[in-house]
């Protein structure tokens, strides 16, 4: 199985089952933590797109020597809020 996953353009929603599947934050992630449960928080990702209900004890289930991931050079940057300008500010 080939993981390619572009967290570019991943949705709210699928940054957010990401952290909920992970067990750490989006910017835990992107600062470099990782462990293998965040590998297979991953495979998840990439495999809910084709079936939504892919699980990660279907990622449990896959061995390592099946597993090749493309990386990216650099980690996307997660969207910040943008500040709103004080009430009365013209």
């Amino acid at each position: 199985m080939k993981v390619t996953v572009d967290m570019n353009t991943a949705t709210l929603g699928e940054i957010e089952q990401f952290e909920a599947d992970a067990g750490l934050t989006w910017d835990e992630f992107t600062a470099g933590k990782s462990s293998v449960r965040t590998t297979m928080a991953l495979i998840c990702l990439q495999e809910r797109r084709a079936n939504p209900k892919y699980s990660l004890d279907d990622a449990r289930k896959l061995k390592v020597s099946e597993i090749e991931f493309e990386t990216e050079d650099e980690a996307p940057v997660p969207p910040t809020p943008r500040k709103r300008a004080p009430s009365g500010a013209s």
